[in-house]
């Protein structure tokens, strides 16, 4: 009976408690006490192997490389495999790369990516080795370590630790566009408070790209802002290659899709510019002829000869409107260039002429980029450019017809030559001497001429063998048969002389 009641009595004081706990815990939140988290418990004390890491990670990061270094080593002697084992690999590796001991750095770094490949500390790892390569002056091996990594890369602050190491590199090779490449990259995916450096940075670059570079970029940036700057940059450097179609249409095109952009003001002159240089009417034709000075007579001659030719074309079944515009260049350089000049702000749609300053105006039409036919013998005159064009039958090509008829044409291949002794004579017989050879003729005779009086009568009879069956190209003077398969030139009157080359 006692032992009865003392536990009814037990669990009475029990109840009672409980309902304490109860009330008190109401009580507690009623009055706005907060209860304690989980988070607000005492923390488990540290195990030997975590208070020793954190111990040489604070060490290093105070700067005692000499502690640090001996505590790290302790950890990995200690837990080879433990949870920051790479780190700790990856530690020593930074101090022997901040004392200046760069082959054991380079060893701790390769340990940490053989032995934990996919940790953060073996990406920091790969990022000390290319900062090492750089140090080495060894960029090429650096550029190519980076790029491979960065074709795997995941995390983004690898990728952005990358970019700005491939930045660096490419900007001390002077690569331009891959400077922009990579800025652009870090404007678009890097922190927010360096956006506007990598922004100005980009400017930079994009103001140094040539034609294909931009044309390489296009295509890989679409931020707006860089868009505008290489369009401007593209119309400019077009421009400047005298491509003025397609400057008028990007700097048109650039104008309308940026109009507060810094440029814009100097894209409008740009603009202006080429359309007055694009205007012309393709029926108003100018002529650029010597008609005074030591030549005027030959431009004379010359616009004589034109103007007839219009008036066939003006008058023909096919009639068109064509109107002439002549400029005389006073037979010199410097009025041939006033003369081009004076002719593109006519709007001509082609020049024709000039005859003995040619090379003068070539230059400036195709600064101009006026067509411009010339009439000129120099072969060399259409290297001026593509808007250059030369009517004129050339040494080269009379000489080739004519040994190519004689080859070709009349069977014969051996030949002899008669020229005067003077310059025109002298180009003639080395052009047909080289030509006769090059398609298989053989030179039989040579003789020269001292010019007396001009005539068309050759002085022939030196070339005629009167026992040799003749295949006549002159009739030879009675009594004569000519030289088998010879062919004769025209050349002045004068005493005949055996030939030299």
């Amino acid at each position: 009976m006692v032992c009865s009641l003392s536990l009814f009595r037990q669990n009475i004081s029990r109840s009672w408690l409980r309902l304490g706990i109860v009330l008190l815990v109401t009580m507690l939140i009623g009055c706005g006490y907060p209860l304690p988290r989980p988070t607000d418990a005492p923390r488990p004390p540290m195990d030997a192997e975590q208070q020793l890491y954190l111990e040489a990670d604070r060490l290093w990061r105070q700067g005692v490389l000499d502690q640090a270094m001996t505590h790290f080593s302790r950890y990995l002697a200690h837990y080879p495999g433990g949870r920051n084992a790479a780190e700790a690999l990856q530690r020593l590796g930074d101090i022997y790369h901040r004392m200046g001991e760069r082959d054991p750095a380079r060893a701790f770094y390769m340990r940490v990516i053989e032995r934990f490949p996919q940790t953060p500390a073996a990406d920091e790892a790969r990022l000390a080795l290319i900062d090492l390569l750089i140090e080495d002056g060894r960029s090429e091996e650096a550029m190519a370590m980076a790029d491979d990594l960065l074709s795997g890369a995941s995390d983004p602050e690898v990728r952005e630790a990358l970019w700005r190491r491939l930045l660096e590199l490419h900007a001390a090779a002077d690569d331009s566009v891959r400077v922009a490449w990579y800025a652009s990259l870090l404007g678009r995916e890097g922190p927010v408070e360096e956006r506007e450096r990598w922004a100005e940075q980009l400017r930079q670059a994009i103001a140094r790209l040539d034609i294909g570079e931009i044309e390489w970029l296009w295509d890989r940036v679409d931020d707006r802002g860089a868009r505008g700057d290489m369009m401007y940059r593209y119309g400019v450097l077009q421009t400047l290659a005298e491509n003025d179609d397609v400057a008028l249409e990007v700097l048109v095109a650039f104008r309308r899709s940026n109009p507060d952009h810094p440029d814009a003001t100097d894209a409008a002159a740009l603009v202006d510019t080429l359309t007055q240089r694009l205007s012309f009417s393709p029926l108003t034709l100018g002529c650029l002829l010597p008609l005074s000075g030591s030549h005027e007579s030959f431009g004379l001659r010359v616009l004589q000869a034109i103007e007839m030719a219009l008036n066939t074309v003006r008058e023909g079944e096919a009639r068109l409107p064509i109107r002439l515009v002549v400029e005389d260049t006073a037979s010199s350089d410097e009025g041939a260039v006033k003369g081009v000049r004076a002719l593109a702000k006519a709007g001509v749609g082609a020049i024709i002429g000039p005859i003995i300053t040619a090379p003068a105006a070539a230059l400036e039409a195709q600064r101009l980029k006026i067509p411009m036919v010339a009439f000129t013998q120099r072969p060399e005159i259409t290297d001026v450019g593509d808007y250059i064009f030369r009517h004129f039958i050339t040494p080269q090509n009379q000489v080739k017809t004519l040994v190519e008829y004689f080859i070709t044409g009349l069977g014969m291949r051996r030949f002899a030559i008669l020229y005067p002794e003077e310059a025109y004579g002298r180009t003639f017989m080395h052009l047909f001497w080289d030509e006769a050879a090059r398609q298989g003729g053989a030179l039989w005779r040579w003789y020269r001429t001292i010019p007396t009086k001009p005539t068309l009568q050759p002085p022939s009879a030196v070339l005629w063998d009167p026992t040799i069956p003749c295949r006549r190209i002159y009739k030879p003077a009675p009594g004569f048969s000519c030289l088998s398969s010879v062919a004769i030139g025209v050349c002045g009157a004068g005493k005949v002389v055996p030939g030299t080359r």
